[in-house]
């Protein structure tokens, strides 16, 4: 478990869980959606265009309407509903937003409730966990249509760790932000991280810092360890036509002991085929004062069907 990836803890516990899995219901729409509602006087026709695209016809009854949960992609979404009615009285409706799938719609929660041991040497020794009773728990509520605010707290006999986070999706792009506090045998930390995501249909970019004290820990992070001051990174990724799509990635770390260390990577996916692709990656390490580390790969994937490869 690990809701909140930049400032939260988790890992492979045995003990007992609540929650609410999502994935039990899949036909559940989680992020929020356009509806559209009015009245028509006689038998009407609607029109369901995303993206000026047009997607279906629908045929409306007299009387009042309501279409819920219209088709949505991932990203930058214009949706336009045209009502025409028997007469050809129209009516329109039309927005425009970001779907973010960090946002939940409105009245909708989900939550995880966790109390266990840690696994140790998993891979290697059977039924191995360590002495120590780990509470970790978060929950997240659909507030508005583009904001979702959460709360997260961990816990064992000698750490309490806990935080607030906020997602929502803006004109411009998403943004995610999460804070946390943490008093580990007496000794105080905090951590802030802070992401944006630009969902473009030609080019989509981002990038995200977090900011941690000298001793800020979670269950993941103990109080004696290295942890980082400082990471940041930035992605963006762009298709060229219907085939290829390129993308890079920067990602800097500032450890409070250890060198600072960032590494670049450019990588190419290419579509050779319905059943063929070709996967190109080149990637750059360096840490301070140490000369740096190239990799170049390049893979073929062939799909037999089905889920083999």
């Amino acid at each position: 478990m690990c809701e909140y990836r930049y400032v939260g803890g988790g890992g492979l516990l045995g003990g007992i869980s609540w929650g609410r899995n999502f994935e039990l219901s899949p036909y559940l729409i989680r992020q929020p959606s356009f509806d559209a509602s009015g009245v028509v006087d006689s038998p009407a026709k609607a029109e369901v265009y995303l993206n000026n695209r047009l997607l279906s016809t629908l045929e409306l009854p007299p009387g009042p309407f309501r279409l819920e949960n219209l088709p949505y992609k991932a990203g930058f979404n214009h949706i336009r509903v045209v009502v025409t009615d028997a007469e050809g009285k129209t009516q329109v409706f039309d927005s425009r937003y970001v779907q973010f799938s960090r946002l939940l719609k409105p009245g909708l929660s989900e939550f995880l409730i966790t109390a266990g041991s840690e696994r140790q040497n998993f891979g290697t020794d059977n039924f191995r966990y360590d002495d120590t009773l780990r509470i970790l728990g978060f929950y997240r509520q659909g507030v508005l249509t583009n904001l979702t605010l959460g709360g997260r707290i961990e816990a064992t006999d000698q750490l309490i760790s806990t935080g607030v986070s906020v997602s929502t999706a803006l004109p411009l792009g998403t943004v995610d932000v999460a804070a946390a506090v943490s008093s580990n045998a007496g000794v105080m930390g905090h951590a802030v991280a802070v992401s944006y995501f630009y969902p473009g249909q030609w080019l989509g970019f981002g990038g995200g810092v977090r900011l941690s004290s000298d001793f800020y820990t979670n269950t993941s992070l103990a109080l004696a360890g290295d942890r980082p001051r400082l990471e940041a990174f930035f992605t963006a990724s762009m298709p060229l036509g219907s085939r290829i799509n390129l993308s890079g990635q920067y990602n800097y770390t500032d450890q409070r002991d250890a060198i600072a260390r960032d590494q670049i990577s450019l990588s190419a996916q290419v579509r050779l085929s319905r059943q063929l692709n070709l996967f190109i990656q080149a990637t750059q390490s360096q840490t301070a004062n140490q000369s740096p580390d190239n990799r170049f790969s390049v893979n073929l994937n062939y799909f037999l069907g089905g889920t083999q490869t």
